[in-house]
């Protein structure tokens, strides 16, 4: 059973993220006049943020160098009452980074990643956190650990425990799909179902779905961007519209906060967090996630229990 004052473990990628767009129009082997900001990133980091905001109890488990770009994302988290003791400091690599070059229309021309210290998280900075893990009954994790971290993660998972995962990118997530059976809850979007089903992107998303069902997920949300999410499990095949929203933003993020108002109201349907509420953790995920796209950053300063709650109500 759910025990309210268990903790959530999130585990992968902690990153900072830079938006460059041009002033004028983008010109390519020339200097570009730009705006460019920062923000904290991170698939498991953003979803640690999102989940401390909703006030729930999460630890973060990860790497980040140390350098100004570590100590911003761990101190946001910590700020927010997230627990960032399982976050290793490496002193050689820098902390990852995400550099988005956007043109004047606002559509990406190129994506740059630096993720060298997380392709560098191996067994023995698993084992070294592994105790702590096995206190947490759920594991959030993302494809930026590396296959065999993932492995041995599935491997080590306690009676009762249940794995969360976001592919990231269909790139990475094939790291996830010799651990699909120990998969609860899988989160892609149609392309990353896709390239797990061994299937073209082309395909119905429910049967996308399904044959991933059959891999071993208990269930599989399928993020469809404007279209909506569609959830699928052995009993359950729905779709539910997106929320509408006063104006797009930034979809940066919107999957992240899915995830984080997905499990928020599994918590408040089992542990009493929001009495009186109809809960179904779709329809929250896609409120939380209705909130991240009118926001420039990937998590929203105004997400919290009660926005959330007063979204899901106008969006009923």
């Amino acid at each position: 059973m759910f025990q309210p004052s268990q903790r959530i473990a999130c585990l992968g990628g902690a990153t900072l993220d830079h938006r460059i767009e041009p002033l004028g129009q983008l010109r390519t082997g020339t200097s570009n006049p730009v705006r460019s900001e920062s923000s904290a990133g991170g698939t498991a980091r953003n979803i640690a943020e999102a989940l401390a905001r909703l006030g729930l109890e999460v630890d973060l488990f990860s790497r980040v160098g140390r350098d100004p770009a570590g100590d911003r994302l761990l101190a946001d988290l910590e700020r927010l009452g997230a627990d960032v003791a399982g976050v290793d400091r490496d002193p050689r690599l820098a902390t990852a980074s995400y550099t988005a070059v956007h043109d004047e229309h606002g559509e990406l021309v190129m994506g740059l990643a630096d993720m060298e210290i997380l392709d560098r998280l191996d067994l023995a900075w698993l084992e070294d956190r592994l105790e702590g893990l096995r206190e947490h009954d759920l594991w959030i994790v993302d494809a930026n650990l590396p296959r065999p971290v993932l492995e041995r993660l599935a491997e080590a998972l306690p009676e009762g425990g249940r794995i969360y995962a976001d592919p990231v990118s269909v790139e990475k997530s094939a790291r996830l799909a010799p651990v699909l059976a120990r998969i609860d809850t899988i989160f892609p979007d149609r392309a990353e179902a896709a390239a797990l089903a061994n299937s073209e992107e082309d395909e119905p998303p429910e049967l996308l779905a399904g044959r991933l069902l059959e891999r071993g997920p208990r269930r599989v949300v399928t993020t469809l961007g404007s279209e909506g999410v569609r959830i699928d499990t052995p009993a359950r095949h729905d779709k539910l519209p997106a929320v509408e929203i006063e104006k797009l933003v930034s979809v940066n993020g919107a999957g992240d906060c899915l995830v984080a108002g997905f499990v928020f109201a599994e918590r408040a349907a089992n542990a009493d967090l929001g009495p009186g509420l109809d809960i179904d953790p779709l329809s929250y995920g896609l409120a939380a996630a209705s909130l991240a796209v009118e926001s420039p950053t990937a998590v929203p300063d105004s997400l919290t229990a009660e926005a959330l709650r007063a979204r899901h109500r106008a969006a009923s």
